[in-house]
């Protein structure tokens, strides 16, 4: 069984909220109830992983 779509985003700080994101990144009026988001916190990460974990969240 393959996972749902969803779409992940960087939380690169403890203050930015996942809206926070989706708002800068233009995508302020997305649907919270109807698409999947996995928020990645990047400040919690080994700092030598952060920019590839980064990498891998993004999105088109």
């Amino acid at each position: 069984m393959d996972p749902p779509d969803m779409l992940t985003v960087v939380l690169s700080s403890p203050e930015q909220s996942v809206m926070d994101v989706l708002t800068g990144e233009g995508l302020g009026d997305l649907d919270l109830a109807a698409v999947a988001v996995l928020a990645v916190p990047l400040w919690a990460l080994p700092a030598d992983q952060r920019s590839t974990v980064a990498g891998l969240c993004e999105h088109p």
